[in-house]
């Protein structure tokens, strides 16, 4: 009945997006075994934000071909009312309603499944009814033209964020323009932008190289916080009283902080919330200054996580700060305020799931909930914050049934030299231990972690039988600054006997055995299941590398990019024969484990490069290999056929290797 309700809404919407809806509204009520189609299939959805006064929902949904564009529906209809779609490799990233009738998207490309979306810096526009589309902000703005072929704005090579709407004259929005790395300029600026004509109107830039501003609830660039430096961890604080005022620098009051992000004021604007990194383990928490007396209180901070989210009421204050240790959870702030006692009565509702907000309304009367667990990758619901109702939105992959899913379990284990290592270990959705175990290191690797949620990979592995054992290895992020930098140059070393730890635990807590375990990893996930298999040949039967780095000179050579290659220097190190000790390709001969290699031939963060070499030295060496080469895919298969393929060869493969008839 519902799904009919629906569908009877979309009429005039055109084919494409019509089949879009018809196929992921409806899939929910045909549920079946999980296939590996259910697996490699783009989220339908990806985010949901409701306007200011609450007629119209803005959703981020995938296109026919995998890339997301944003559309408004009306929200008691749900009849899609406009669409900004793009062509290439143009797609929508995060999204934001500047008034009730407008909408600013923030363009990105990505080029493959497992790269970073590259913000391109332009800010694009669009009427509720998809009316007046167009770029507003950028370096490709200056192309635009209005209806009467005339040129209204003009490029600006920077990137923008949004400070904040300007409710009294809603035409304009207040942004923080950061300029290209390839600028001589380093200094952000803050502008009013008329996001109808994308017309500019400086306001203040910053006082510090590499700044982040903050502006007050009366839209006044008042804060300013920013490095002195890449190489240390001091920072300068910056004030002033309001747009016509000179800066300030604030007394040396936060030298004792770590890395420091301002996020709103309090609402009589004398104080100010912000991130910082603190104590002896660095990990980010909230705290709270007073910008009279500079005086700082510690609001919250955990002693082993970071702070990953701030939940804010209507009045932007901060509700509840989410940290992950295990799964995720949340800190409130005001305990005892209406609103967190309203949210405290949805976790109830929604148990064993963490439960975000996406948006509110300005009178804080409608709330959309994204609600997700690792089983479920998300559904939203509109809550009535008056009535207390919670209503079904929709879903980021209907088709797929949580009570089908394998659960995922926080484990923590010690490294050899006593350090606490937090993980995941997702267990096969039938039979019992001991498992054929895969270890999955992530990519990144510094500063990139694996959280309690939903994965698409993990999944899969367990309905075809495996345990996946996903660790946190030291130079993560998410466990504070000390355990970042841990991991700093320790490409092929401590980062890597982090896994072998790791993986001899599971063999000691009988969740596996020997000769049943494989690494698969993707990234700098390939490099250390290429490195486990060198330096640990007895440990691992088999090892799948997808997209990945193997020659670390190569790797160093490869940056273009100024901060990227400061960045290398201090995480990977700059010494080149070290970099060729860890290097796999120079130690193809101490490999005994089965091998597959998987990579795209335009991949341009992990250049196919590699693979060619690697393969190129394992054929020298009479190391026979599987493989599988997609020329026209870059970092991460992003061709859902392709992805597919992927699948059933990596499963073919660990069957092959480590599958059930070796237990």
């Amino acid at each position: 009945m519902v799904a009919a309700l629906r569908r009877s809404n979309l009429k005039g919407i055109n084919m494409r997006l019509f089949l879009l809806f018809l196929l992921t509204l409806c899939a929910c009520f045909t549920y079946a075994t999980p296939k590996v189609d259910d697996f490699v299939r783009f989220n339908a959805f990806q985010d949901v934000k409701i306007s200011p006064q609450g007629d119209y929902l803005a959703v981020s949904m995938s296109d026919a071909e995998g890339k997301l564009v944003v559309s408004v529906l009306d929200r008691k209809s749900l009849k899609i009312t406009g669409v900004a779609g793009f062509s290439g490799h143009w797609q929508a990233g995060d999204f934001f309603w500047v008034n009730d009738d407008r909408i600013v998207v923030q363009l990105v490309k990505k080029y493959g499944l497992r790269e970073q979306p590259y913000i391109t810096g332009n800010l694009f526009a669009m009427n509720a009814d998809g009316s007046r589309q167009g770029l507003i902000f950028g370096p490709d703005a200056g192309e635009s033209t209005t209806g009467t072929n005339r040129k209204m704005r003009q490029a600006t090579f920077a990137v923008a964020s949004m400070l904040d709407r300007m409710p009294e004259e809603n035409k304009y929005i207040l942004i923080s323009a950061y300029p290209f790395s390839r600028s001589k300029e380093t200094y952000p600026t803050a502008y009013r932008l008329d996001v109808y004509s994308g017309k500019l109107r400086k306001i203040v830039r910053s006082p510090i190289e590499n700044g982040y501003l903050l502006s007050d609830h009366e839209q006044q660039v008042r804060f300013a916080v920013g490095g002195e430096s890449q190489e240390n961890n001091k920072f300068k604080l910056f004030t002033r009283q309001d747009n016509r005022a000179d800066w300030q620098l604030m007394p040396s009051t936060i030298g004792h902080l770590g890395k420091i992000k301002p996020l709103v004021f309090t609402p009589n604007n004398q104080k100010v919330y912000f991130y910082a990194s603190a104590g002896v383990t660095g990990t980010k928490g909230l705290f709270l200054m007073d910008l009279a007396t500079q005086e700082i209180e510690e609001v919250y901070q955990h002693d082993t996580v970071d702070a990953f989210d701030l939940l804010t009421n209507v009045e932007k204050q901060p509700l509840a700060v989410a940290v992950v240790d295990g799964r995720p959870k949340l800190e409130f702030i005001q305990s005892d305020s209406k609103a967190a006692k309203l949210y405290k009565g949805l976790a109830l509702a929604f148990p064993e799931h963490y439960i975000g907000i996406t948006s509110i309304t300005d009178d804080g009367s409608l709330v959309v909930l994204d609600i997700q667990n690792d089983k479920n990758a998300g559904d939203f619901y509109l809550f009535n914050t008056k009535t207390k109702k919670v209503d079904y939105l929709l879903s980021r992959a209907d088709w797929q049934d949580p009570a089908q899913m394998a659960s995922v379990e926080p484990i923590v284990v010690t490294s050899r030299d006593n350090m606490p290592l937090h993980g995941y270990l997702t267990r096969p959705t039938a039979g019992e231990a001991p498992y054929p175990l895969v270890v999955m290191p992530h990519g990144g690797p510094i500063g990139v972690r694996d959280f309690w949620q939903f994965d698409a990979d993990a999944q899969f592995l367990a309905s075809r039988g495996y345990a996946v054992l996903q660790v946190n290895f030291r130079g993560s992020g998410g466990y504070g600054e000390q355990f970042q930098r841990a991991g700093y140059q320790q490409w092929g070393r401590a980062m890597q006997t982090d896994l072998t730890d790791a993986t001899q635990w599971a063999i000691d807590a009988g969740i596996t055995k020997p000769d049943t375990i494989c690494m698969v990893g993707a990234s700098y996930g390939a490099y250390a299941s290429l490195m486990a298999a060198i330096q640990e040949p007895k440990l691992y039967q088999c090892v799948a590398g997808l997209y990945g780095v193997y020659d670390l000179t190569r790797l160093t050579n490869d940056v273009n990019y100024d901060s990227s290659e400061a960045f290398l220097r201090q995480t990977l190190g700059s010494d080149n024969e070290t970099l060729k000790r860890y290097s796999p390709v120079n130690y193809v001969d101490q490999i005994e484990a089965q091998v597959m290699l998987v990579h795209g031939g335009k991949d341009e963060v992990a250049p196919i490069a590699h693979y060619e070499l690697l393969a190129e030295r394992l054929n020298k060496a009479n190391k026979p290999f599987v493989s599988l080469v997609k020329k026209n895919e870059s970092h991460g298969f992003y061709q859902p056929e392709n992805r597919k393929e992927l699948y059933l060869k990596l499963a073919e493969f660990l069957d092959q290797n480590i599958g059930h008839q070796r237990l």
